[in-house]
């Protein structure tokens, strides 16, 4: 979302108002949605640098590639203050569970299940 401003706004009192609105709204969301970001923008900070970026890979390869190797080494480069990179895929892993299976030879109970892997589950900044 953008949110755009009229010349000779305060910007740095604009974005305190954003903050403070967006504060309000947050008890709103599901627990599991990462909180916005704030950023403001004038044309000092405007991209450098956009990069696109096609190939043959899988989508989720070619996303994972970027993210390893090609972001990390834009963001290592001395005066990047930030790297963002926009579209590609996110791998994601969907785990169906047989109550029948789980109860009778395991007997495992299903939150125990859903815990490990909620607990398995982790973002880690970069090293």
């Amino acid at each position: 979302m953008r949110v755009r401003f009229g010349w000779g706004t305060n910007i740095d009192a604009a974005a305190v108002d954003v903050r403070a609105t967006l504060e309000d709204e947050i008890s709103e969301l599901p627990d599991d949605i990462v909180g916005p970001r704030v950023s403001k923008f004038d044309i000092d900070s405007f991209p450098v640098v956009l990069l696109g970026i096609s190939s043959p890979l899988d989508p989720v390869e070619l996303t994972q590639l970027m993210e390893d190797q090609i972001r990390y080494r834009f963001a290592r480069i001395p005066g990047v203050a930030q790297v963002d990179p926009w579209g590609g895929y996110t791998r994601e892993v969907r785990v169906e569970l047989d109550p029948a299976r789980l109860t009778a030879p395991l007997g495992l109970p299903i939150n125990d299940i859903l815990d490990a892997i909620r607990d398995a589950n982790l973002e880690l900044p970069w090293a």
